[in-house]
C-alpha cells in the first residue's frame, strides 16, 4: 500500500511539472509594453542541471548577475530598422555594454510555426551613425511551438553581418535542440516555476557550443553556457557564464509588481527620438526621487519626476515637442544614487 501511495505522489508531482509552452504564451510574454530585467555573468561556475526526464528540482537561487539590462518589447512598426526585417512581428529593445561601449540593440523575430530569430541591429554610442546588422537566413528557430517534453529539432542557417548595409561576414550555423527534462526551478529571491529543460548544441566554424535553457510559461528562465563542448546530461557541469530573469511584466509610471535589488537607469527608447521617448528605471528602496532633463549648457529643461516613490520598476514618457533638436541629458537622483544618460532629439 505504501508503495502504491508513493507511486501516486511521484506521478502527481511529475504531471504537474510537465508543461507545454504555446504560441499564445510567447505572444503574451512578448506583447508590446512588457519588459524583463535580465542578469548575466560571464565567469566560470558550476551548476547542477539535474537529469533527463521528470521530477527535477533545479535550485538556481544562488545565481547572481554582474551585468544587468532591461529587455522591452516594442511596436515593430515604430522601431528604426524594421525595414531590414520584413515579416518581423516581434521587436525587443535593450541597452547593453558591449566590450565597454554602451550599445542600443533591436532584436527582430516572428512566430511562424515557432519563435524565429530573424536577426538584430546594433548602434554603438561611440560610433554614432554606424549600424551593425545581423540577418539570419532562414530565421533561426529558437523554439518549436508548442514546446513540451521530448520536442526536438535540427536546423542549418546562415548568419550575415552588415555594416551600414554592406555585408562583411558570413557564418554557417548548425543547431541540434531537444527538450530533455522538466521540473521545478527556483530563482534568486525564492520564486519557483514549472519549467522545461532545453539542450541546444550549436556548431559554427567546426566548433560546438552547448547551452541549457530552463524556461517557464511566464517567460522566467535560466540560460547556462557550458564550457565543455560535450557536457554530461546529468549532475554538475562547468559553465563559462549564465543569465537569468523572472517573468515578463508591464511597467508604468506606477509601481510594477515585485521589487528590485539594485538601482538601474535604462537608456531612453527610442533614441534618437522625435518628439516622444520613454525613460525607465528601477529602485531597490523607497525614497524621494527626481528625474530631470538638461541641455548641453547644464540648464534644466524638464522635470519628469519629483516625488516619493516606493521600491520598484518605473517608466515615464518624455514629450520634447517644445524643445529644439539636439543632445540632452537626463539624470536620476534617488538618495545617494545619481546617474546621467544622453538622449538625442532629431526633428
Amino acid at each position: 500500500m505504501k508503495n502504491i501511495l508513493f507511486m501516486l505522489i511521484a506521478f502527481s508531482i511529475s504531471a504537474i511539472a510537465q508543461i507545454t509552452i504555446t504560441n499564445t504564451d510567447i505572444s503574451n510574454n512578448l506583447s508590446v509594453g512588457k519588459s524583463v530585467t535580465i542578469r548575466e555573468t560571464e565567469a566560470p561556475a558550476n551548476i547542477d542541471i539535474g537529469s533527463p526526464g521528470g521530477g527535477n528540482n533545479w535550485d538556481f537561487s544562488g545565481l547572481s548577475g554582474s551585468e544587468v539590462f532591461i529587455l522591452t518589447s516594442v511596436d515593430p512598426a515604430s522601431s528604426p530598422y524594421i525595414g531590414e526585417f520584413p515579416g518581423a512581428t516581434i521587436t525587443t529593445y535593450a541597452e547593453q555594454d558591449i566590450e565597454g561601449d554602451l550599445s542600443q540593440i533591436w532584436f527582430y523575430s516572428n512566430l511562424n510555426n515557432g519563435l524565429n530569430d530573424m536577426g538584430n541591429a546594433v548602434v554603438i554610442d561611440s560610433t554614432q551613425g554606424n549600424v551593425i546588422t545581423t540577418k539570419n537566413n532562414p530565421a533561426a528557430l529558437e523554439f518549436q511551438l508548442p514546446l513540451t517534453y521530448n520536442s526536438n529539432w535540427t536546423q542549418s542557417y546562415t548568419s550575415t553581418l552588415y555594416l551600414n548595409g554592406t555585408p562583411f561576414i558570413n557564418n554557417n550555423f548548425s543547431l541540434s535542440t531537444v527538450v530533455d527534462a522538466y521540473g521545478i526551478m527556483t530563482l534568486p529571491g525564492g520564486s519557483s516555476y514549472e519549467a522545461l529543460r532545453v539542450r541546444e548544441a550549436t556548431t559554427v566554424l567546426g566548433e560546438t557550443d552547448v547551452y541549457y535553457l530552463f524556461v517557464s510559461k511566464s517567460g522566467a528562465q535560466v540560460s547556462l553556457f557550458a564550457s565543455d563542448p560535450n557536457p554530461p546530461l546529468s549532475g554538475t557541469i562547468a559553465l563559462e557564464g549564465y543569465s537569468y530573469n523572472g517573468p515578463f511584466t508591464i511597467t508604468s509610471i506606477e509601481q510594477s509588481a515585485g521589487s528590485t535589488d539594485e538601482y538601474y537607469l535604462a537608456q531612453n527608447y527610442p533614441n534618437p527620438f522625435n518628439p516622444r521617448t520613454v525613460i525607465s528605471w528601477q529602485s531597490p528602496v523607497s525614497g524621494w526621487q527626481t528625474l530631470k532633463v538638461y541641455d548641453l549648457m547644464g540648464r534644466e529643461v524638464a522635470t519628469l519626476v519629483d516625488e516619493f516613490k516606493s521600491a520598484g520598476n518605473y517608466e515615464v514618457n518624455f514629450d520634447a515637442s517644445k524643445l529644439s533638436s539636439g543632445t540632452y541629458f537626463y539624470t536620476l537622483q534617488a538618495g545617494n544614487f545619481s546617474q546621467t544618460k544622453k538622449l538625442i532629439l532629431i526633428k
